[in-house]
């Protein structure tokens, strides 16, 4: 006769198909793990990236706010040479109580440096080229730009009236 197997109980069902549920999550829950690797894995690269990516944006940002800071500066230098300009181009205002300013003639300011003291005159008389010069100091005198200026040595002092009969002592000329 044949040995028959025991009939398996409810329980040893039971018990069997708690084995096979408890391998089927088992192999569920490696495929998860391996699944939560690989995603994991794929986080930490995203994140390097990013994390390059923003130092990188960072650097550029910098590298911007440094050169905005630097063109700033170049525009205010710009500005500041602008304003001279046009300061300079508007001194021929006329402000009230003065007369216009006016900037001299070169070949006024060539004349007045070409001048060479003469030699000791034979005569009393002023030289013509030192009549010249003073003309045009007396232009630019007019024009706010130099002082008065007269021939001293030929012109009796004002501010110290002489006596009559008394002569001026003439003043030594250098070489």
């Amino acid at each position: 006769s044949a040995v028959s197997e025991p009939r398996p109980t409810s329980s040893h069902t039971f018990t069997k198909n708690f084995e096979l549920q408890t391998l089927s999550l088992k192999e569920a829950l490696k495929n998860q793990l391996q699944m939560t690797k690989v995603k994991r894995e794929e986080l930490r690269d995203l994140n390097n990236r990013f994390d390059s990516e923003v130092s990188n944006r960072r650097k550029a940002e910098e590298r911007v706010n440094d050169l905005q800071n630097k063109l700033s500066i170049l525009q205010s230098k710009v500005k500041g040479l602008e304003l001279q300009y046009e300061v300079e181009l508007n001194e021929d205002i006329i402000e009230p109580g003065n007369q216009p300013k006016t900037r001299p003639d070169m070949s006024t300011i060539r004349k007045i440096h070409q001048f060479a003291v003469p030699e000791a005159p034979d005569t009393t008389e002023i030289p013509k080229r030192k009549i010249n010069l003073d003309l045009n100091l007396n232009k630019l005198a007019v024009n706010n730009l130099a002082p008065p200026v007269v021939a001293r040595s030929h012109v009796p002092s004002l501010s110290s009236p002489q006596k009559p009969g008394h002569k001026p002592k003439p003043k030594f000329r250098g070489l």
